[in-house]
């Protein structure tokens, strides 16, 4: 949980804006100054074909852009994350989230994948 690792991590954009919403995402409900963190994928299932950006609509539904086609993959996971917070205390979070991911390959290596968006909201 180093942010600088998390920047190699996520895909580039304007502005950062993928790697401030994957930092945001990653300290939504633990905040700074935790140790001891531990962060396990309990279940996992691809959703969608490969080719859209997928995402949760307001009602917290997996829905798809199916007018911008791309390199796309799409995971929805279900995760347990522990960690000692700021004073202390272990906390154990159960989370679903959706994951994508999109083949990049500007470093010259066509089989690299990208972080594009992690979101996620506890069970």
């Amino acid at each position: 949980y180093k942010k600088e690792n998390l920047k190699e991590f996520s895909a580039d954009s304007e502005n950062d804006t993928l790697y401030k919403n994957l930092v945001l995402a990653y300290t939504h409900n633990r905040g700074e100054g935790i140790t001891d963190y531990n962060f396990k994928i309990d279940e996992f299932e691809v959703f969608g074909n490969g080719k859209y950006q997928c995402y949760f609509n307001l009602k917290g539904i997996p829905t798809c852009d199916l007018e911008h086609e791309g390199r796309y993959m799409n995971y929805l996971v279900e995760t347990t994350t522990t960690f000692k917070n700021s004073i202390g205390v272990t906390q154990t979070i159960k989370e679903k989230g959706l994951v994508v991911f999109i083949k990049d390959g500007s470093n010259g290596n066509p089989f690299e994948w990208k972080l594009v968006r992690y979101n996620t909201y506890v069970i």
